[in-house]
């Protein structure tokens, strides 16, 4: 049927005069290469594989027409010959390595066989290598013939982005962004496209931690804000602020935890096509520091960018964005606005945000969501990883294991009265003068600052100003790390947070995750103090299975002391992900 209905199209697009074929052909093939991408968005796989079919089809007409003279005529207009160009480069960009499907060979050009087509003994590769060469070639003629054609510079882009010249993209992208916008959607699309290239720059040419990376991230966050305000109802370009803001946490350290908090309001807001309520502020640079840069002057910001992302099988995220397409994330044709909740990537994404938020059973749920939608992505592996936190954290603060036996805790228990000046051994933790019993407040001044030193019982949740909790841990939580040894730093190596239970003076159990530090920087026979600690109580069942215990989160370095001492020597390296982007 496809091939009968081929035939009858190529016979009515043959009877056009040139001009009226190009627009009709030009049209299916937009239709076609949006359905496709759409499709792989979606990980809609049989819709993505038809559709590829379908654009194979499409381009074997073309170049039959072409070979035929249906597609050119001597009057044709310099304009008129750039949109033939880029119509055939665009075709050859979207299939790639198709074997009876390859350009023709320009005159002069040497060939593999007579005609410009390559042997059949050549590989895939050799014969996609092919075809995306034609296809660089026959865009780059038509992008210089008409420099007002978009789409010859935005199908370029992504051509040579899939070929690793990611400064040859980047400079197409430009050329489409500081002409005067009179296509918004276009326009939208290059800044979300710009998004995602920063992040790639930001990780394939800078190295962790410098200036460059960090201008490359803060270029993610404001290219894909400038695409916001062209449209605040389209998910997509609220999904790359949710995924520029992601990674800024990521590469910096995963110290500050607002920029978690911003990437969960962006992704809410892709997932319903619009603001919730509160809307992000657009006005900044990911840092905090409010613009007014025009989206064409978006260079030589202060701070820092995934497609994410998991770190396989260490469950390490550091960068933001799940990838299936190449380099390019999710619509790589741009979205038409509302809102992208049938995208898995989007859920995944915000779940792994979730998890470092410690909204854990949210994070649960979306990578559910994420699974159901599409069954490639690494969910298992992330729902495998939260359970086990889970699991251990809830155990040990429910006081299970050879850690938690009694002989042990009171050891714990004396020593810390000792670090804060107590001598009695009541187990209240109160000190007893002249055999009266009286409380005795500890004050801690640190960095000209005081602290009145409480015990566990006496936090509340959130955070807790002017406070200092002073504990012990009893074990390393952390993923990979075995008993109360530690593990370890082979066990835990790039591990984002740190998880630890701790002991109080009077023996009460907590969790703690650390961010900002390596493995190794905190000791297990050391008295830590945790100021003003964040403390939130977790309550999540999964399968009939209730994890509940108390957590800290300390999200600097700036807020815990090892000894009395901030910690030294230990802090955590700013990192990308390298898998997935």
């Amino acid at each position: 049927t496809r091939v009968r209905n081929d035939r009858e199209s190529a016979a009515v697009v043959g009877a056009m005069p040139a001009c009226d074929a190009l627009g009709v052909l030009e049209a299916r093939a937009e239709t076609l290469v949006t359905q496709h991408e759409s499709a792989s968005d979606k990980a809609q796989h049989a819709l993505a594989s038809e559709s590829k079919i379908l654009l194979k089809d499409l381009l074997r007409e073309v170049q039959k027409l072409e070979n035929d003279g249906l597609l050119d005529h001597p009057n044709a207009s310099h304009s008129e010959r750039a949109r033939g160009l880029y119509l055939r480069g665009r075709l050859l960009e979207a299939v790639g390595g198709v074997g009876d499907v390859v350009v023709a060979g320009e005159a002069g050009e040497d060939t593999a066989s007579p005609g410009g087509h390559l042997k059949k003994s050549h590989s895939d590769d050799e014969l996609k290598t092919h075809n995306l060469d034609g296809a660089e070639q026959l865009l780059k003629k038509a992008a210089k013939l008409d420099p007002s054609l978009d789409g010859a510079w935005l199908t370029l882009a992504q051509l040579l982005w899939k070929k690793g010249d990611l400064e040859g993209a980047k400079n197409c992208y430009d050329a489409v962004l500081h002409k005067k916008p009179t296509n918004v959607a276009v326009h939208k699309k290059t800044l979300c496209q710009l998004s995602m290239l920063s992040r790639t720059l930001a990780k394939s040419n800078a190295k962790p931690g410098t200036e460059a990376q960090k201008r490359f991230v803060a270029d993610s966050v404001l290219f894909a804000k400038a695409a916001v305000k062209l449209d605040l109802n389209d998910g997509y370009s609220w999904y790359q602020v949710g995924t520029a803001y992601m990674s800024a946490f990521f590469a910096q350290g995963a110290t500050d935890k607002s920029k978690l908090l911003q990437a969960l309001k962006a992704y809410d807001c892709a997932e319903k096509g619009g603001p919730l309520g509160t809307l992000v502020a657009i006005n900044g640079d990911g840092n905090g520091n409010g613009t007014n840069k025009g989206t064409g002057d978006t260079h030589g910001f202060g701070d820092q960018g995934d497609t994410s992302a998991t770190g396989g099988t260490k469950n390490v995220h550091n960068s933001a964005l799940t990838n299936r397409n190449g380099d390019h994330g999710i619509h790589k044709s741009g979205s038409p606005g509302g809102g992208i909740g049938d995208h898995p990537d989007l859920h995944f994404n915000r779940a792994v945000v979730s998890r470092y938020v410690e909204h854990f059973g949210e994070a649960l749920c979306g990578f559910a969501k994420a699974q159901a939608l599409d069954k490639n992505l690494p969910t298992q592996t992330e729902v495998d990883a939260v359970l086990a936190a889970l699991g251990k954290l809830h155990d040990a603060c429910a006081g299970v294991g050879a850690s938690f036996k009694q002989k042990k805790l009171v050891g714990i228990k004396s020593a810390l009265r000792e670090d804060t000046g107590e001598t009695t051994e009541n187990a209240d933790g109160r000190t007893k003068t002249d055999g009266k019993t009286k409380n005795v407040p500890v004050v801690l001044t640190h960095e000209n600052r005081q602290f009145s030193c409480v015990e566990l019982l006496s936090l509340t949740e959130g955070v807790n100003q002017n406070v200092a909790l002073r504990c012990r841990a009893v074990i390393d939580a952390t993923a990979g790390a075995s008993g109360t040894t530690g593990g370890g730093e082979n066990n835990t190596e790039g591990a984002l947070n740190l998880h630890y239970v701790v002991v109080d003076k009077n023996g009460g159990l907590c969790a703690v995750s650390v961010y900002g530090l390596e493995d190794g920087a905190l000791r297990l026979s050391a008295t830590l103090t945790l100021l003003e600690p964040d403390l939130r109580n977790v309550d999540v069942t999964y399968r009939g299975k209730r994890y509940e215990f108390k957590l800290i989160r300390v999200d600097s370095p700036r807020q815990i002391l090892v000894a009395g001492k901030a910690p030294v020597g230990r802090i955590a390296r700013p990192r990308l992900a390298t898998a997935l982007m």
